[in-house]
């Protein structure tokens, strides 16, 4: 805002430049406000929760702006080609992580899916139905997979390393394996089958321990 009133006061920039880009900045502060005050009312879910990321992009689209309006011929070319190598940057960095939340959210689905065939198969030979588990996870889990190049917080985090049976309730569509499915790991059960052991791949013999209508895994 004081960049945009020196330029208006140095007459470098015209009344309808600045009327334009004093409305953007007055929307912006306006919706920044509004947002920042709602983002503290409680939510019971997080999707209604708004997110204030794009602020920053509106604030260096602003800073482009008065910048574009500031210089002179040869700083507008120059502003350009740094526009330009900036867009190219930021979709090279958007795509990236796409594609790596794609590729993480796949990998956790292949392997709650292969865990739950397994259960059916228990299921089918022993006549029990599994209606607990029990999970933990090995000495070294990792938060993403090694084919996924960016994670941070919990983008691209690995969904199995943190809620095993969420997953298994997306393989099974919603019908089994809830909340109340979830029961602690047994002791005697981790000391015997899991306590130092490590793994990189998903080795369901090792892994996944039956005893009557429960299931204890180990995350790998």
């Amino acid at each position: 805002l004081c960049l945009l009133l020196y330029g208006w006061q140095q007459k470098k920039i015209g009344r309808r430049p600045f009327c334009s880009v004093l409305l953007a900045e007055i929307f912006f502060i306006l919706l920044a406000m509004s947002l920042s005050i709602a983002v503290y009312q409680p939510n019971h879910y997080a999707e209604v929760t708004p997110r204030l990321m794009y602020g920053m992009y509106a604030a260096q689209m602003l800073f482009l702006m008065l910048t574009y309006l500031l210089t002179g011929s040869r700083g507008k070319q120059l502003l350009f080609c740094l526009s330009a190598f900036y867009l190219c940057i930021q979709i090279v960095s958007c795509n990236t992580i796409m594609m790596n939340h794609y590729i993480s959210n796949e990998e956790d689905l292949q392997v709650a899916r292969e865990a739950y065939a397994q259960i059916q198969y228990y299921e089918q030979t022993t006549g029990k139905e599994i209606k607990h588990i029990a999970w933990c996870t090995d000495t070294n889990c990792e938060n993403k997979y090694p084919n996924v190049y960016y994670q941070y917080g919990q983008i691209n985090e690995r969904v199995l390393s943190q809620t095993a049976y969420c997953m298994l309730v997306m393989a099974t569509d919603n019908q089994r394996f809830t909340d109340e499915a979830l029961v602690p790991m047994k002791a005697e059960i981790y000391d015997q089958y899991f306590k130092g052991k490590n793994w990189d791949v998903f080795l369901p013999q090792e892994q996944m321990i039956f005893q009557g209508d429960t299931l204890y895994w180990c995350i790998y």
